[in-house]
């Protein structure tokens, strides 16, 4: 979780916890230390199972055929007409005019092909 996440998560709980005390007939301690070892136990709580969560997502969804993560910039065709294309002699900036890709990633596709 990022830290943004886990401070908004964190001062959702305490004035959760704040709200709760309040209505309680019996007031806050003002244990500051326990208090905030308790609400770190809360959201490190939430954080596991928010990872147990998506693993189980994960696991499910590989299962399936899908592919996990950010789709890869180039199609396979796109990559073998790129490959075929720097065969043929022609420049990084041809090649990125035909296929519509930016040169970095044209560069850095070819590349990782390349080394696989």
């Amino acid at each position: 979780m990022r830290a943004k996440t886990r401070d908004q998560l964190r001062r959702a709980l305490d004035e959760a916890l704040r709200l709760w005390l309040a209505r309680e007939a019996f007031p806050a301690r003002g244990d500051a230390p326990a208090y905030a070892r308790m609400l770190d136990h809360c959201v490190d709580h939430v954080e596991a199972s928010q990872r147990v969560l998506l693993a189980r997502q994960r696991e499910r969804y590989e299962a399936s055929g899908g592919r996990w993560g950010r789709p890869p910039a180039m199609s396979p065709a796109q990559v073998e007409s790129a490959r075929a294309m720097r065969a043929e002699g022609r420049s990084l900036r041809a090649v990125e005019r035909a296929l519509g890709v930016p040169r970095s990633t044209l560069a850095r596709t070819l590349a990782r092909e390349a080394r696989s």
